[in-house]
C-alpha cells in the first residue's frame, strides 16, 4: 500500500493501542530491554500498523519518545 517511510520520534503516549489484543509477558520482555526498541510502523496519519506491544512498553516505563517509521504517500 505504501511505498516510502520516514524515520521519526513519536511519543508513545500520542498513539491509539485502545482496544488491541496487548500480552503482557511480551510487553514485560520488550520493558526489560537494555536498549532502544526496534522502531514501530505508522501509516501516513499515524494509525498503528505494528508494534503494539512495544508502545505499551514504553506506555510503562513512561519513555517520551520511541522510533517510528512512518508511511509517506
Amino acid at each position: 500500500q505504501y511505498q516510502e517511510f520516514e524515520l521519526i520520534s513519536v511519543n508513545p503516549q500520542d498513539l491509539n493501542i485502545e482496544g488491541k489484543r496487548i500480552y503482557p509477558p511480551i510487553v514485560d520482555n520488550y520493558a526489560k530491554m537494555n536498549t532502544d526498541f526496534p522502531p514501530i510502523v505508522l501509516g501516513a496519519n499515524n494509525e498503528v500498523i505494528d508494534g503494539f506491544h512495544r508502545i505499551a512498553a514504553a506506555k510503562h516505563l513512561g519513555l517520551d519518545y520511541i522510533k517510528a517509521y512512518r508511511a509517506i504517500y
